[in-house]
């Protein structure tokens, strides 16, 4: 016969091993140590003309390997457009001035977030302040559009 002591302190220690499992699984899902920025970083801007359902806090991934994270959005009434501040690792410093920005989706229906794409020019790196302009972004691709044009093409018979 089982005590009822013994039986209790398995179930609390049950109990213990599952808020445990649970705490990793939400610091691993949530994304909280891919990218350790306590070591510095470096602010950049960049606007996109529409940035979907991009959120604060997404990340930014280059070669599949994130160096940065998304600090904010932002509309920007007069040239309607999203503004979004970047802050990348400290340790990514050679990132050419004509960088592509683009916003992706993790994939068919996940999350999205920021791609960047080394660009060509040598004669000089982003840095503290700087921008990737506008010309150099791609903005989220929305399914909502992407079946509203599939069916708009279907309706005119093309």
């Amino acid at each position: 016969m089982i005590k009822k002591g013994t039986v209790e302190f398995c179930v609390g220690l049950f109990l213990l091993i599952g808020a445990i499992c649970a705490g990793v699984l939400f610091f691993k899902v949530g994304g909280v140590d891919d990218v350790n920025l306590s070591r510095g970083y470096y602010t950049i801007t960049t606007e996109f003309n529409n940035v979907g359902t991009l959120k604060e806090k997404s990340k930014i991934i280059m070669s599949g390997v994130t160096v940065g994270r998304v600090s904010k959005i932002e509309f920007k009434k007069d040239s309607f457009t999203a503004k979004v501040t970047m802050i990348i690792d400290q340790r990514i410093d050679n990132l050419p001035i004509d960088t592509e920005a683009r916003i992706v989706t993790a994939g068919l229906l996940g999350d999205k977030y920021i791609g960047l794409v080394g660009g060509y020019d040598s004669s000089g790196y982003l840095k503290e302040g700087s921008s990737i302009p506008i010309e150099n972004t791609e903005s989220a691709l929305l399914l909502e559009d992407l079946v509203g044009k599939f069916l708009a093409g279907k309706a005119s018979g093309s």
